[in-house]
């Protein structure tokens, strides 16, 4: 172990995928993971706006003397602002893999600006995902 590592005391589990979409589900029988509608610019028509489901997908490997039960948070921001933060504990259950799906249900966005939702685990973010929320010119009523 480096000395950076020993010192903090990090360990040393990555995130080589983390991304939001409206939805992740995996399958009970084969495992298999579905990801729908991955969320990128979101236009709206008027702020506040409420984002009914964000499912937020982690996967993480660790190394076998990485601890088996990190904790951490998820923080999600609009700019600078912390909109939600939000304990997360994971359990490799003995694995050195694990595809942790994090769900999160009626989120209000009050502005236009940058949204980014950062995983925080043991200590040291491992993944952050970034995407904006803008205003759409209203709509035009147009009669004849």
């Amino acid at each position: 172990m480096a000395l950076a590592e020993m010192r903090f005391g990090v360990a040393m589990i990555e995130c080589p995928i983390f991304l939001c979409a409206e939805g992740v589900s995996r399958d009970s029988e084969t495992g298999s993971l579905t990801i729908y509608n991955v969320l990128e610019d979101i236009q709206a028509e008027g702020f506040p706006i409420l984002i009914q489901r964000v499912a937020v997908l982690a996967m993480l490997k660790r190394d076998a003397s990485d601890p088996g039960h990190p904790s951490g948070e998820l923080v999600l921001k609009l700019g600078e602002t912390v909109l939600q933060r939000a304990p997360v504990s994971s359990n490799f259950q003995e694995k050195l893999k694990l595809r942790q799906i994090i769900k999160v249900n009626g989120l209000v966005v009050p502005s236009p600006g940058i949204f980014s939702v950062s995983f925080i685990l043991e200590g040291r973010q491992l993944g952050e995902f970034t995407f904006t929320f803008t205003s759409r010119s209203p709509a035009t009523v147009q009669t004849t």
